[in-house]
């Protein structure tokens, strides 16, 4: 995933935006004019929630493009044929050659708003996401060129455009109950969200995600984007005005902890955590990824490879939690862990009886600074069978057979100036 937003913009006046627009879209006609001349094929995806600016994004994008070689697909409700034929549904919708298409919601549908929603089953999702990526592969060698775009709304800002609509005598019919009914399953749609960007951002065909809380700034950022990324006749390389260029500053605030000083990488993995607002039931748990000599503590449990980690108990602090559990289910004596630095949440979401369930997890980077030869116990009345240590060469062959979110975690922990030290074992600053 690529995140093509800023962490803060700059002021953006109307008459910045008109004349930045124009310069932008006089490239994109330069372009078309390609894509015609060339029989080149493109085709830029839009994806978000309700309220994200998708479809004011295209209008922008196609305002001033000759209208015989562009058009705007917006599927709507499939009927029972393109529910079952799903990629051959799209097939048919993308663009001939000289032609460019904007897809306002796309296949991926499928990935986010259909499960959220039970619009599809359980098999036809998996079976989308299992196939997708070599779908769209097969599409680029044929010559496509497919841009998808993610347009990240905060739920505040949501809300905000959902009560305009509400109360404006032009806008009122882009407010349906189905979107106030999606938009009342934030959670679950993140969830969804995550594994979107998980499973099907590749190499080839990454997702592009952008901010979209300015709407204006949005539009120019996407447009400045796809002009970015293919070389056409005639192209000017416009210089980035000083509200559109990269802050070097990174830093988020996810669940009121502001995380700063942080690198690009652990941004782009940060950002796709903070549509999290809790409006489903919650579990709150806290647990620790503790290591010693360069190696890492991992529990067998039902099946899979797992990190300690226990629900809250009254009055207990996230970090206490972690640390009781830590003992509690390997054995490890309290006095000889201590914690070194706080690492993400992450989030699973399972469906009980039609009810869906949050699982929040805090974890904490602990050390063990007692006898390496300290014997390791399972807590089988937890149902874990094995306590190991795991070298960093031997999670390649665990990590697979571990759970995503802690795949997801080590993600994040690999990319800490951190990680580099234990692994060289090196003494961790206090």
């Amino acid at each position: 995933m690529i995140v093509y937003n800023r962490t803060q913009y700059k002021e953006l006046t109307p008459g910045q935006y008109q004349k930045e627009k124009r310069r932008l879209q006089i490239e994109l006609l330069k372009l078309q004019e390609w894509v015609i001349d060339q029989d080149q094929r493109i085709a830029l995806l839009f994806e978000g929630r309700d309220a994200a600016g998708k479809g004011a994004t295209i209008r922008r994008f196609i305002e001033r493009l000759m209208p015989k070689s562009v058009r705007m697909e917006e599927l709507g409700v499939p009927s029972p044929t393109q529910s079952k034929k799903w990629l051959k549904t799209y097939e048919k919708l993308l663009p001939e050659p000289g032609g460019i298409v904007f897809f306002d919601r796309s296949w991926y549908s499928r990935a986010l708003i259909q499960p959220t929603m039970n619009y599809c089953t359980e098999k036809q999702y998996h079976y989308f996401v299992s196939k997708v990526n070599e779908w769209e592969e097969s599409l680029v060698d044929k010559g496509l060129i497919l841009i998808k775009f993610y347009l990240s709304v905060s739920k505040h800002s949501q809300t905000l455009r959902f009560r305009l609509r509400e109360a404006s005598p032009l806008k009122y019919w882009k407010l349906s109950e189905n979107d106030l009914e999606a938009a009342s399953e934030w959670d679950l749609f993140t969830f969804y969200n995550e594994q979107m960007f998980r499973k099907t951002s590749t190499g080839k065909n990454p997702w592009i995600a952008i901010n979209s809380d300015n709407k204006m700034i949005a539009r120019l950022n996407a447009m400045r984007y796809v002009l970015s990324q293919i070389d056409y006749a005639g192209k000017k390389n416009l210089r980035a005005k000083k509200w559109t260029r990269e802050i070097p500053e990174y830093r988020i605030t996810i669940d009121d902890v502001f995380f700063d000083n942080l690198t690009k990488e652990q941004y782009e993995l940060l950002f796709s955590l903070q549509g999290h607002t809790y409006m489903m039931d919650r579990i709150k748990t806290a647990g620790g990824i503790v290591f010693k000599d360069g190696k890492f503590l991992f529990i067998y449990k039902r099946g899979m490879w797992d990190l300690p980690k226990g629900k809250f108990k009254n009055g207990e602090s996230e970090e206490e939690t972690a640390l009781i559990e830590v003992h509690e289910e390997t054995g490890l004596p309290l006095e000889e862990i201590k914690f070194v630095e706080r690492l993400i949440p992450t989030y699973y979401i399972k469906t009980i009886d039609g009810k869906h369930l949050q699982k929040k997890t805090w974890w904490f980077l602990m050390q063990f600074t007692g006898n390496p030869l300290t014997e390791l116990v399972p807590a089988l009345e937890e149902d874990i069978e094995e306590c190991r240590w795991v070298s960093e060469d031997e999670l390649e062959y665990i990590l697979p057979a571990a759970h995503e979110r802690i795949v997801y975690l080590f993600d994040y922990l690999k990319q800490l100036p951190v990680y580099r030290q234990l692994m060289d074992r090196q003494a961790v600053p206090a």
